[in-house]
């Protein structure tokens, strides 16, 4: 018990040090073991039940790796996501973002969620680079983000822990391997020096703020 509860402490600190001067919304990703109501077939609604309206999240995806259930939540802010957490009173380990820049959602969207992934990448943050460069150098890929085909949405994301990357949702698995490519690895070992931490999940739902469940 004392371990869960200095992860669910330190997440907190994480999320009240954040600056809204540095960051335009905020990610969460936990596992839906941590909320039983996680694990209903409308996952939105255990935010609704257990959340004021200005504490909502503005998207909840629930995913699933290797038969393990879990929850991305995107927050206006951190301090609505900081009282949310605290509401929900989360009891173990969560991985917290900051997202600086959001790409616009490409006019075709999902076809079918059941044929979405979520993928996360995370790679080390230059340490010579303060973070007002990071997150303009963000804002000017955007462009190039919001043209890659099957890309319906990426939230830059940064971190307390030195890491940056994003938070990507594709039409298909087809479209981020084709993304994902030799090519891509490579640059990626060329940069920062050492291979990107790529993790996808299965898209079972969307939930979109207080709307109706997607499936």
């Amino acid at each position: 018990m004392k371990k869960r509860l200095i992860y669910v402490i330190g997440a907190l600190a994480v999320l009240a040090g954040c600056s809204d001067a540095e960051t335009t919304g905020t990610a969460t990703h936990f596992s839906a073991d941590i909320l039983s109501c996680t694990q209903q077939s409308d996952v939105g609604r255990c935010f609704r039940e257990q959340l004021e309206p200005g504490q909502l999240p503005q998207r909840v995806y629930a995913v699933e790796r290797d038969g393990n259930k879990s929850v991305i939540a995107f927050w206006p802010n951190n301090i609505t996501a900081l009282s949310a957490l605290r509401s929900l009173g989360l009891s173990d380990q969560i991985d917290v973002y900051n997202v600086p820049v959001v790409t616009a959602a490409q006019a075709a969207g999902l076809a079918n969620v059941e044929d979405g992934v979520v993928s996360i990448v995370n790679v080390p943050s230059p340490w010579y680079a303060p973070k007002v460069v990071i997150n303009g150098r963000m804002r000017d890929a955007v462009p190039d983000y919001a043209a890659i085909p099957g890309l319906d949405f990426k939230y830059f994301t940064t971190s307390e822990s030195g890491t940056l990357g994003g938070i990507y949702l594709w039409n298909s698995r087809a479209s981020a391997d084709a993304f994902y490519d030799a090519d891509w690895h490579a640059r990626i070992q060329n940069t920062y020096g050492q291979s990107a931490d790529l993790q996808f999940y299965e898209l079972a739902q969307i939930n979109r703020g207080t709307a109706e469940v997607e499936q």
